[in-house]
């Protein structure tokens, strides 16, 4: 559904009309349900396509083909490890000289990928990352990439939070509900589909001072 298609369902299903909601209220409503969708897991139709860069010191992450919402995997051409990624206080710690042989290291500023030591500017790094879904403003957007089917799960969002408005709180409950039912379909889906499942959390002990789960390599 796009945009305009929501606003209507949500109305005919709380029996609002469009003089008693302004559009703008419902946008709200359907933004939010987006956002909580999002950051609820690490979705695997987020996934972008690798982004191949050839860095210094630093890279602006917006000049990515498509927004960022967060960075899983820094790989070196060539290498079978990951870059470890670390923070500000802890690469200031490193260089201070209280820790010796220190790996290549990445860390993310903002909008900035910062490597530590410097690349020369042509080797190629291959960045893995979540891209930030689009949902526009106008009547024809859709909630890009989230698959087509789970748009009720929006809408459902969308509802509770208008029968909430209504002070009607029984079915601002009873959508409450359908949203949490469908967002445990939406995950169910999620795992079973994917071409890595079952999708399991963890990282195994061969990255380096990273934590992994025992049970994925039988550490």
């Amino acid at each position: 559904m796009n945009r305009l298609e929501m606003r209507d369902y949500v109305r005919d299903m709380t029996l609002v009309a469009a003089h008693e909601l302004a559009d703008a209220t419902i946008d709200v409503f359907l933004n939010e349900a987006t956002q909580r969708i999002v950051l609820r897991r690490d979705w695997t139709w987020l996934h972008a396509a690798l982004e191949t860069i050839q860095p210094t010191e630093t890279v602006d992450i917006t000049t990515f083909s498509l927004p960022v919402l967060k960075i899983y995997d820094v790989i070196e051409d060539g290498s079978s490890f990951s870059l470890d990624f670390t923070t500000r206080s802890m690469l200031n710690f490193a260089i201070r000289g209280r820790m010796f042989n220190q790996p290549r290291v990445y860390l993310q500023e903002g909008n900035l990928l910062i490597f530590h030591p410097a690349f020369d500017g042509t080797t190629d790094v291959h960045v893995s990352f979540y891209q930030k879904p689009v949902f526009g403003p106008d009547d024809t957007d859709e909630p890009e990439p989230m698959p087509d089917e789970f748009d009720s799960v929006i809408t459902d969002w969308a509802c509770h939070r208008v029968w909430e408005r209504q002070e009607d709180m029984e079915k601002s409950d009873a959508y409450r509900g359908r949203y949490e039912a469908g967002l445990g379909e939406l995950i169910f889906f999620d795992n079973s589909s994917n071409p890595d499942r079952p999708k399991i959390h963890g990282q195994l002990a061969s990255r380096r001072r990273r934590q992994h789960m025992p049970f994925l390599d039988g550490v």
